[in-house]
């Protein structure tokens, strides 16, 4: 019994919801897209007050040492990926 309940309840709430989509599914997307929409450019005017206040003046050109122990670490990366193996292949 409480197998067939829990099945009537899902197909509930899949037609009210296929139902709903169908009346409101063009405005649920615009509303979404607005939202996102204003996100973006919420992100877009953070990002540009925060590069104005920045104390680097346009047309000049700064240079910066890197300090002697971040050198060190750069300088010689030894990687390994791994040995090359070469496949031949069998008739």
């Amino acid at each position: 019994m409480k197998l067939l309940q829990a099945i009537l309840i899902i197909i509930g709430v899949y037609l009210a919801v296929r139902l709903l989509l169908k009346y409101y599914g063009k405005s649920i997307l615009s509303w979404a897209g607005r939202k996102a929409m204003q996100r973006v450019q919420k992100q877009f005017h953070k990002q540009q007050n925060t590069s104005s206040d920045s104390p680097f003046t346009n047309g000049k050109t700064q240079v910066n040492t890197p300090n002697s122990k971040s050198t060190s670490r750069q300088k010689n990366p030894k990687k390994t990926v791994g040995e090359y193996v070469d496949y031949e292949e069998i008739d």
